[in-house]
Order: structure tokens, then sequence, then C-alpha cells
């Protein structure tokens, strides 16, 4: 939590979309897990703010979370934040920019909300919807399962290795 594109991601939550949410679930709790929270960030505990710290294991608090949001407005590549939770078949709220390198689909997958206002209707909807959440937990695993195994990615390689020693790409 020193990294500046989760700093901005968990500020942009707390001060944008945390207050929509709580509106309408007042018992909701914010979890920030992740390790060196700058000031910022520890300036936000309190009584619905729960800031981990480090966490030898993240799937301790994915097993209790009813929703994984990832906000972050400054992203490339895959996020592996998102498939952890998508694994652990926990219901994700992301930005765009945070889906960006893992190619989920929006509302099948995980969510895609990069407005407040939407994105707080699509955690409350999870929150709301045990059926909806259920949908989204399974078929999230199912992505990971499929898109980001061991077995995937190690054919993957064997695919580029074995295209690279082809004699046509030799020429």
């Amino acid at each position: 939590m020193d990294y500046f594109p989760n700093i901005d991601a968990v500020l942009f939550f707390y001060e944008k979309i945390f207050p929509l949410v709580k509106k309408r679930r007042p018992a909701a709790k914010f979890i920030i897990g992740g390790m060196n929270p700058v000031p910022r960030v520890n300036a936000l505990r309190s009584k619905d703010v729960f800031v981990t710290g480090f966490v030898p294991d993240m799937r301790e608090y994915l097993g209790r979370a009813a929703v994984c949001v990832v906000p972050l407005r400054i992203a490339k590549g895959v996020q592996n934040k998102v498939l952890e939770a998508m694994a652990m078949g926990v219901p994700v709220v992301s930005t765009t920019s945070a889906n960006e390198g893992i190619h989920a689909l929006d509302q099948r997958d995980l969510v895609i909300a990069d407005e407040p206002q939407y994105f707080a209707e699509q955690i409350l909807d999870i929150l709301e919807s045990h059926d909806r959440a259920t949908d989204l937990a399974r078929n999230a695993r199912s992505f990971v399962e499929q898109h980001f195994s061991w077995e995937e990615n190690l054919h993957q390689i064997d695919r580029a290795i074995q295209t690279a020693m082809s004699p046509s790409s030799h020429a």
C-alpha cells in the first residue's frame, strides 16, 4: 500500500464509492489489504475501515469477503489481486483498467465499473442478490481455472517454444 496506483485506488474508493455503499448498507466494512500502508491510508482506519498491513496469506481475508473491490484507475498488465479473488470464488467489482490484462467478461466473470455511482450500485446488487453473487463467484473461479492455471500457461510456453523452433520461423 505504498505504490501510487494502489493508494489512488483506495482513496478513490473511500472518498467516492464507500459513502454510497454505506448509505444503503450502514454495516458495510472496507478492508484494505496490503503491506507498507502509507500514512494517508493508515489514517482511514476506523470502526468501518480495517487496514491490514502485511498479510502472509490474503486467502484469510478473501475467504470472509462478500465482494472484492479493485478500483484501480492506473493499471497495466495482469492484476494478480483480481485473479486471487476470482480464484477464491469471491465476486469482483473492478475498473476497466484492472481487467485490462485479464480480459474477463463483464457481468459474467466479474463486474466492471468505472464511475463511483455505478461501482457502488454493483457492489450493493452483489450484496443484496445471493443468486448474482453465487453466479459471479462460480464463473470467476471457472474463468481463472480455464485461462490462468499452471497447465494452461505451460501449454502457452510450449507453443511459443515450438513456434520459435519450427523451420519456418528461421527463414
